[in-house]
């Protein structure tokens, strides 16, 4: 899979996670290479009793992208970026975290449709938006958090989307070092 650069375009303008917050795969020793230079950073700013899953899987890209993270009454979110001065989920392309607790749940949006994911695991595709404005987010409940995983539906399909979340639950999860 390749990110569009028309989507690099469209990024500032997008509510990517409209107000939510982002294959089998054998458990892998560490999460893809794009989130390394943010490890320590993510480690010490979750919030205690917070744990993170990152994927080991991570489409490749045609764009240099950068990995930012930020924390809110809504969760703790790593977003991805065609931008490395742009830290905001604004001009994100994505992003993947672990968000609060939601009621209801699943939580609601433009079309909710539940799915099933590996290891038995049910979770939630939610969208908003149309055309290359809509957006769509993977969530499901694990070890007592709830995660999720979302983007421009125009930069990743639903089929690759699954491929993130599945390999962020076979993921260790990270861990607050607070």
């Amino acid at each position: 899979m390749t990110i569009s650069r028309n989507v690099s375009l469209l990024a500032g303008i997008t509510m990517m996670l409209g107000g939510v917050f982002g294959f089998s795969f054998k458990a892998m020793a560490a999460p893809a290479d794009i989130f390394t230079p943010v490890l320590s950073d993510i480690r010490q700013q979750l919030p205690p009793g917070t744990n993170l899953r990152l994927p080991a899987y991570f489409p490749t890209s045609s764009l240099s992208l950068y990995p930012h993270f930020e924390s809110d009454e809504r969760g703790f979110r790593v977003n991805i970026t065609a931008d490395p001065n742009c830290g905001v989920s604004s001009c994100a392309l994505g992003s993947i975290g672990v968000l609060s607790e939601t009621e209801p749940w699943p939580p609601t949006a433009d079309t909710v449709a539940p799915i099933s994911l590996t290891s038995g695991l049910q979770g939630y595709q939610l969208s908003w938006g149309q055309g290359w404005l809509k957006s769509h987010t993977i969530v499901w409940r694990q070890d007592g958090q709830i995660y999720g995983v979302g983007t421009l539906a125009s930069a990743v399909d639903t089929e690759e989307l699954v491929a993130i979340a599945e390999s962020m639950i076979h993921e260790q999860p990270i861990n607050s070092f607070r």
